[in-house]
């Protein structure tokens, strides 16, 4: 249950009771004045304010674009409602049809951003379930792990299996292969992969883990740095070796769990 879990919670889980409240206060205050007034205006700036921190935290400037849209568009339904200025009914639907079609569009990326920062999460609750030692902090050097008694052919199958799946973003550099996940900054974004967590695989089998501050530090307390790194080796070797079995399916029901 992700209420045990040694992870914090994150901020997002708040927006929708937030978003509650703010309408609950609207309604209340349309009730008193008999219009829409400064509540309103403070829930689009709401909206605004966390397309820009969630931008910061994911750097995919969707999620930037999105606080825009629905903090304007609180704004215009506003302005429509008080019938201020050239705002009304129709100017309102404009907008919405414009928010529409940007979903639409958009809707692919927003799933894809979402699966992955789910399944860092569980991969990163998953590796600290059997760590308990909290005798070393943080660093921001890779932990190599070794070598694996397996093919380039199959490492390299097994970071495609996960990539399709939406648990990583793949990404090859030169001679390494890298299976990047993070709780912060999005994959998707392109990142600098020092920015975000990654189990490498090298040409020559050698696997290393890499986890980022942002990562480490979503743990409530400071767990011992190199015993994450080897659970998550942990975590991923066994993934590989549903992976080597045909029974794929079991990577799922754990990161379901």
């Amino acid at each position: 249950m992700e209420n045990f879990s040694k992870l914090k919670w994150t901020p997002g889980w708040y927006v929708p009771l937030i978003i509650f409240l703010f309408l609950f206060a609207i309604a209340f205050e349309a009730s008193l004045t008999g219009t829409l007034g400064i509540i309103a205006w403070a829930f689009g700036a709401f909206f605004i304010f966390w397309g820009f921190i969630d931008y910061y935290r994911t750097r995919l400037v969707t999620y930037l674009i999105i606080g825009l849209l629905f903090g304007t568009g609180t704004w215009h339904a506003l302005l429509a409602f008080n019938r201020v200025g050239p705002f009304s009914l129709i100017t309102y639907l404009v907008q919405l049809v414009a928010v529409i079609f940007f979903f639409i569009f958009t809707g692919p990326i927003l799933r894809h951003s979402l699966r992955l920062n789910r399944n860092a999460r569980q991969i990163f609750r998953l590796a600290a379930d059997g760590v308990h030692d909290k005798s070393e902090g943080f660093t921001p050097r890779p932990f190599n792990v070794g070598k694996l008694e397996t093919s380039p052919d199959e490492l390299e199958g097994f970071g495609r299996f996960l990539n399709g799946k939406q648990i990583i973003q793949l990404f090859s550099q030169k001679d390494k292969t890298f299976l990047a996940f993070s709780m912060g900054i999005s994959p998707l974004s392109n990142p600098d992969l020092q920015k975000v967590s990654y189990v490498s695989f090298s040409k020559d089998q050698s696997m290393a883990v890499h986890v980022s501050g942002y990562d480490y530090h979503r743990y409530r307390e400071e767990l011992t740095f190199d015993q994450i790194c080897e659970a998550l080796a942990n975590l991923f070797m066994r993934f590989l070796h549903y992976y080597q079995e045909g029974k794929e399916s079991r990577i799922l029901v754990e990161l379901s769990s």
